[in-house]
């Protein structure tokens, strides 16, 4: 039972540095992860425009969900010590807005549509097992 204690108060600790870190560099976490969330949004949408291949395009979209990702974790370390202004909302928003509109484009990309029917169905319907209707 000690061990479990001891490494969930390690774990909290972390949290609460990881935490009291971000607020601390602010300024500087968000002239950060502004631009690069602006930036991973365009690149993702340029890829899927000029129809590069799908593992490009899966890399910057997971870039620009992790950068996001990030963003939201930064401004809920403000929420959870009651700091609620225009401006934690404005970068949620950022955060939220970008990482939704680069969802819509890879999901509605060229490149997903061409893996969704190039045959996926067919290779799936060949390997599984049959089963017989009595």
């Amino acid at each position: 039972m000690g061990d479990r204690r001891r490494i969930f108060f390690e774990s909290m600790n972390l949290i609460t540095w990881l935490a009291d870190f971000s607020r601390g560099h602010c300024v500087g976490i968000c002239a950060a992860l502004v631009p690069s969330i602006l930036l991973c949004t365009t690149i993702c949408a340029v890829l899927i425009a000029l129809g590069q291949p799908r593992w490009s395009v899966n890399t910057a979209y997971l870039a620009t969900l992790a950068v996001c990702g990030v963003m939201v974790l930064h401004v809920a370390s403000w929420f959870s010590v009651g700091v609620i202004t225009p401006v934690t909302f404005i970068l949620l928003g950022l955060s939220l807005s970008c990482g939704g509109l680069t969802t819509l484009f890879w999901r509605y990309s060229p490149q997903w549509q061409e893996f969704c029917h190039s045959g996926l169905r067919e290779t799936i319907k060949a390997r599984w097992p049959q089963t017989l209707k009595i």
